[in-house]
C-alpha cells in the first residue's frame, strides 16, 4: 500500500535524471539503510531539515535501487544535502518543519561540532 510519503516519492520519479540509470546497483544492505531511514515517515525534505546536521559523509544517492520510491527518496535527499540546482534550500526546509527551538538546537549543535574541529586544528597543526 502506497502512503502519502511513497506517493510522493513516487510521483517525483520522473523527475530523476537519466543518469541515475548508468549508476551501480546498490547492495541489499545500503537498500536497508535507506528503508531504516524512511521508516520515520517523513518526506526527504523534512529528513534533511531534521538531520543533515548529523550526516557529515554521504554517498547513498550515488546507487541505483531495485525500489523506485527508495531510489526517489534518497535521490531527494542528495540533492538537497550537496546542494543540487533546483534542489530545495536545507536553511528555507528547517523554517518550514521545525520550530524555533528545534533550528537554535541544531545551530547549536552545529557551532559546537565546528569549535571542536577548530580546536583539532589547533592542537595538531599538520592536518
Amino acid at each position: 500500500m502506497l502512503t502519502k510519503l511513497n506517493l510522493s516519492c513516487v510521483m517525483n520519479s520522473n523527475q530523476l535524471d537519466m543518469s541515475e540509470f548508468d549508476l551501480p546497483l546498490a547492495t541489499v544492505s545500503m537498500e536497508h539503510t535507506v528503508r531504516e531511514m524512511m521508516s520515520c515517515g517523513l518526506s526527504s525534505d523534512e529528513y534533511a531539515a531534521r538531520e543533515a546536521h548529523l550526516i557529515l559523509c554521504f554517498s547513498l544517492d550515488q546507487y541505483r535501487y531495485r525500489d523506485v520510491v527508495l531510489q526517489a527518496w534518497i535521490h531527494s535527499l542528495g540533492a538537497i544535502l550537496s546542494q543540487k540546482t533546483g534542489a530545495p534550500n536545507l536553511n528555507d526546509l528547517r523554517a518550514k518543519f521545525l520550530t524555533a527551538e528545534e533550528i537554535q538546537e541544531i545551530q547549536e549543535s552545529e557551532r559546537e561540532f565546528e569549535e571542536m574541529l577548530l580546536m583539532e586544528s589547533i592542537e595538531d597543526p599538520t592536518n
